[in-house]
């Protein structure tokens, strides 16, 4: 039986910072029922921001893709107002979520006074920070995976989410991905919402599971480097706040896991190299191996030179974010 998230009934950030700020998950519970946010719904949202355009993301959990190479594939530009009225809670296009909207709060920047998480910050004050909006389809998910960041709250404004979490030392027992896709360490195969295969994948066996429902006005906490998968029970809406970690307090081993930008290129045109394996058989499964051979010793060089690699830029773009 997976354990338990701790819920708190009100903010008190002393007992925050010695029990879980960077140690574990924990939700406070109803503590953003009386934010302004509460009153947003699906039809109002149109007015608010339906013009933004953001990227809206595919996930289908039968599908042979991965879910970072459906993140990465499976992905179209549009705004707002088009997902609500073609791609929500309509049939096959269920699938399809919105999610790390940053443009919506950089366009509408007056909906930031809708959410108060000022209130409840226990992050430092000279990093950067980002605050992105979530819509997803009921039976959407997000594929297991793991963040790095300071602090990252998650608020839940409508229906409820179930997130699964694993702590960040269950790396290997999750089979976290390196070889042949974007994860860097940070993403792993598994649909822990479905029943996982121990004959494939034993190790899973001795991941300590946590597991929590959250609901309209509760506000998740998500620790750094922590694994977490979240699945929508109905209809949602979220908003999160996110500073970054630039590797004091959180789990530092995500840095060196994660790839620079070239690789994540290169791992990208593999993705399309492995779509071909579906329709050219096994011609193109010994061209894809080749490719990667080659591809992955050039990628070698640029992660050996530290003047090339993404992590010693000193800036992210809010755009190239991975959170919740």
């Amino acid at each position: 039986m997976p354990l338990k998230i701790d819920v708190l009934t009100e903010f008190d950030e002393d007992l925050i910072r010695r029990e879980y700020l960077n140690q574990k998950p924990y939700v406070l519970k109803n503590v953003g029922s009386k934010w302004a946010a509460m009153k947003w719904d699906f039809e109002s949202i149109k007015e608010l921001c339906g013009s933004t355009a953001v990227w809206a993301y595919q996930y289908d959990r039968n599908s042979s893709l991965s879910y970072i190479m459906q993140a990465m594939l499976l992905r179209k530009r549009m705004t707002v107002s088009t997902f609500l009225n073609d791609y929500f809670q309509k049939g096959a296009a269920a699938t399809w979520s919105l999610k790390e909207c940053h443009e919506i709060f950089e366009d509408n920047p007056q909906m930031l006074k809708d959410v108060d998480f000022k209130s409840i910050f226990t992050g430092p004050t000279d990093i950067p920070a980002w605050t992105y909006f979530w819509i997803g389809n009921p039976d959407s998910s997000i594929g297991l995976h793991s963040d790095v960041c300071e602090f990252n709250n998650l608020y839940q404004i409508i229906g409820t989410k179930k997130w699964k979490f694993y702590p960040p030392h269950d790396k290997d027992n999750l089979y976290m991905e390196t070889k042949t896709t974007v994860e860097g360490g940070l993403y792993s195969p598994l649909d822990v919402f479905k029943t996982v295969d121990l004959q494939k994948y034993p190790n899973y066996a001795k991941a300590t599971e946590y597991e929590v429902i959250i609901g309209p006005g509760d506000i998740l906490y998500v620790p750094s480097g922590w694994w977490h998968a979240v699945y929508s029970q109905t209809a949602t809406m979220s908003v999160n706040y996110v500073c970054a970690d630039e590797g004091s307090g959180g789990n530092g081993e995500w840095y060196q896991n994660m790839h620079s930008v070239a690789e994540a290129g290169r791992l990208i045109a593999l993705a399309f190299l492995q779509q071909m394996i579906l329709k050219l058989g096994i011609f193109a499964y010994l061209v894809l191996e080749v490719l990667r051979s080659g591809l992955s010793l050039g990628a070698g060089k640029l992660l050996s030179d530290p003047t090339r690699s993404s992590l010693n830029a000193g800036t992210t773009k809010q755009k190239e974010k991975t959170h919740n």
